[in-house]
């Protein structure tokens, strides 16, 4: 997952984090947990 976080960083995109896989599945919107999410706009 570090590797995500700085190409993230990298890029200038913002990153949030949860406290659980589930609060993060929640956030986004979707039923099933989720360990990262990249939502494109």
């Amino acid at each position: 997952m570090k590797k995500a976080i700085v190409l993230a960083e990298d890029k200038g995109v913002v990153i949030h984090t949860v406290d659980s896989m589930k609060q993060l599945g929640k956030a986004c919107g979707i039923d099933v947990n989720a360990a990262i999410v990249a939502i494109k706009k």
